[in-house]
């Protein structure tokens, strides 16, 4: 009989949490066989190696496996989002075979996803433009303007702004929480990581550098004479493009779409997101919530990991900062 997973994450699972899962699957005449934790108890966190490293959230999060085949497949993604909403956890479904794919490849958007900054927003700041870029750059994460356009016009704001702001921004960076616990799991499982970013490559590098990234993609800023043209150097590293650089590196690699991982939060990563053999929305703009099959809204980057099935026992600890 086929088989499908639910899993759910989020502050504090309850009996309700899982009564209401398989309630809502019912009607697709899909029946709860059994339920395996993925996280550790609070007092484990404590004492087990390693198991602190889940503590930086605190979240439950298990695994639901119903038998049978649903009715309506395709009204699933847009089901769990509603019963994210009801229950306030982080509700996905997925067939088995793809909640147990070989995962070979995981590549992430950068700005709000890896960082939890927009950084042509931090470099406007620095011009005088802030509230008017990150105004615009709102726009573009929500899909409602062009990104091409918004980014063109976005980088024109930073003519003559001195080069070493760049190393100044990149100093106040913050990583997003559970980002190096992830990465290091990812690494530790034999997977390649790598950053497409709609940012810059200045920033991609010093964040690739911290977390252990394999590579990165990401836009080029055009820099004359120690100060910033206001010019982005071509291709622009756009959500076809996003896309594009996926399959890439995917086939570079031998692999196959289904191998694939994505992360992003806004309109420019959807086609990436879609492409991929798992593509999830973290805490994402209300577009791509909408139209992601997976979505991360309750806990942090540490949650993609329970996608992926990895229980909090063989979360890797991040490696030292520098090395």
């Amino acid at each position: 009989m086929n088989r499908s997973v639910v899993i759910l994450a989020g502050p504090r699972l309850t009996d309700e949490h899982f009564r209401a899962v398989a309630t809502a699957l019912a009607p697709q005449r899909m029946e709860l066989a059994n339920i395996t934790p993925l996280s550790l108890h609070p007092d484990q966190r404590e004492r087990t190696p390693g198991g602190g490293l889940g503590g930086s959230f605190g979240a439950d999060a298990a695994v639901l496996a119903f038998e049978g085949e649903p009715l309506h497949p395709t009204t699933l993604a847009p089901a769990m989002l509603e019963l994210h909403k009801l229950l306030g956890v982080d509700v996905n479904w997925l067939p088995q075979d793809a909640f147990l794919a070989d995962i070979k490849l995981a590549v992430f958007d950068m700005d709000s996803t890896l960082i939890q900054h927009e950084v042509i927003d931090e470099l406007a700041i620095e011009a005088g433009k802030g509230v008017e870029v990150a105004a615009v750059t709102e726009k573009a994460m929500r899909g409602e303007i062009d990104f091409d356009t918004s980014l063109q016009y976005r980088v024109k704001t930073l003519k003559g702004l001195p080069d070493t702001t760049l190393a100044r921004v990149a100093d106040r960076l913050r990583l997003t929480p559970g980002a190096e616990t992830l990465i290091a799991t990812l690494r530790h499982r034999g997977i390649t990581t790598a950053i497409l970013s709609g940012g810059f490559t200045w920033f991609a590098e010093s964040v690739k550098r911290r977390l252990g990234l394999d590579f990165y993609h990401a836009n080029r800023l055009e820099v004359r004479d120690g100060c910033m043209t206001g010019q982005v150097i071509p291709p622009i590293v756009n959500a076809e493009r996003k896309r594009d650089l996926l399959g890439e590196i995917a086939r570079d690699l031998g692999l196959r779409p289904e191998q694939t991982l994505a992360v992003g939060d806004g309109a420019n990563d959807l086609l990436m997101l879609e492409s991929a053999g798992l593509g999830v929305a973290y805490h994402a703009k209300p577009k791509v919530q909408q139209q992601a099959a997976l979505r991360i809204n309750a806990t942090t980057l540490e949650g993609v990991l329970y996608l992926l099935g990895v229980p909090e026992t063989e979360w890797a600890q991040p490696r030292p900062a520098g090395v």
